[in-house]
This record gives C-alpha cells, structure tokens and sequence, in this order.
C-alpha cells in the first residue's frame, strides 16, 4: 500500500534524479509512489526524465505517475498517470492506457472523488488548496 507520495518539482531540487533515488533508498519497498510533475517540460524532455527515473522507481516497487501527459506515460512505460481536475476525463486516459496502469486524479471537492470514483480512477489525491469558488 502507497503510504508517501513523492511529487517532483525541479525548480526547488535541480539534482532530481539523484534526489528521487536517496528519497526511496530510505524507504521500504512498495511504500511509496513518484509523480513526475514537471509541468514546463516538453514532451522530450519529460520523457527523458521519466526514462531515467523509471528504473530508480522499479528497483525501489514505487509505481512512477507521469502528470497530465498520458502520451509521456505510455511511451515511457510509467506505471501511470496523475490528471488535474479540469484534465483529460478519467475514462479517455483508461481507454489510452488500458486497464493494468493507474489513473489517479486531482479533487478538491467531495463531489470530485465521488466523480473520480465512478469514473474508474485508481485514486484520488483530495487537497483543498484554494477557496472553492477562487479556483474555479
């Protein structure tokens, strides 16, 4: 069971790579997930990204989720994706990725799980950052 959910940023750790491997060489196998949310990346070089980090997550059973690109997580072979609220729906990233990878979602409102939960989504990470009537 994923019990810590790493979310990558770059800008506040240059050093990325060498840093997701220290992060999950203290960790105990399988405890823990990557999502690589690198939202200024271009597709080639989030790719890149992925290709070196998906063997570091492998080795340490920590599934690796691509944000918002389901076309990166397919050709990189990621364990999965991570979709905004306002994002490709749920059913359309399923039907691209098939049925054995994860599709995990953003909510910030009840009403969103129980969407992303009727949707198929594999999980939904629930975070009420703003205001709900200042996000939408």
């Amino acid at each position: 069971m994923i019990r810590l959910y790493l979310v990558t940023d770059r800008r506040l750790v240059p050093d990325l790579v060498p840093a997701v491997r220290a992060a999950l060489l203290g960790l105990p196998p399988g405890v823990a997930a990557v999502q690589l949310r690198e939202k200024d990346l271009p597709a080639a070089s989030l790719l890149d990204l992925a290709a070196r980090l998906l063997p570091i997550c492998r080795a340490a059973s920590a599934p690796l989720l691509i944000n918002d690109r389901v076309d990166v997580a397919h050709a990189a072979g990621a364990d999965g994706v991570h979709l905004p609220s306002r994002g490709l729906p749920v059913p359309q990233a399923r039907a691209l990725l098939g049925p054995r990878r994860l599709v995990g979602i953003s909510c910030h409102a009840p009403d969103e799980i129980a969407a992303a939960h009727r949707d198929g989504a594999d999980f939904a990470l629930f975070g009420p950052v703003w205001d709900a009537e200042f996000s939408r």
